[in-house]
């Protein structure tokens, strides 16, 4: 995991390295996008609240993640989806955190669902028993 992380950050280097006259700063010096970080952005609209969840949602990052979910998913009214479109990989710590806030919503009679997962982050949740959340 987090070899494949400096991999994608060497070659994503680079890349603007090679397409640019400019040396770029490496990416830890880059304050737009901390490592190890998640954005993750909430709106609420007709009584559904839309989660969109942006990095790798792994063991470094479940706990940022889990309180603002579990925030969200007590305070949606109609229902709660999770857009997953820009989270590349989840690992077992996030599949905990998104069962979580699946349940805090379930107790409240409030629908759940994922949206947008890829590939890799739907074949994780399937195996994880969370596939009925998944809308395509």
């Amino acid at each position: 995991m987090h070899v494949s992380r400096l991999l994608h950050q060497s070659l994503t280097w680079l890349r603007k390295a090679l397409l640019s006259d400019v040396v770029p700063p490496w990416p830890t010096q880059d304050a737009d996008e901390p490592l190890g970080d998640l954005d993750i952005t909430g709106t609420t609209e007709g009584g559904w609240t839309r989660v969109e969840v942006r990095g790798e949602i792994d063991h470094d990052t479940a706990r940022q993640l889990r309180s603002p979910l579990e925030l969200y998913a007590r305070r949606c009214h109609s229902g709660c989806a999770i857009d997953l479109r820009r989270a590349p990989f989840i690992d077992t710590a996030g599949v905990a955190v998104v069962a979580g806030a699946f349940r805090i919503a379930h107790a409240r009679g409030a629908p759940f669902q994922i949206r947008n997962a890829t590939r890799t982050v739907s074949r994780t949740l399937r195996a994880a028993g969370l596939g009925m959340l998944i809308q395509a």
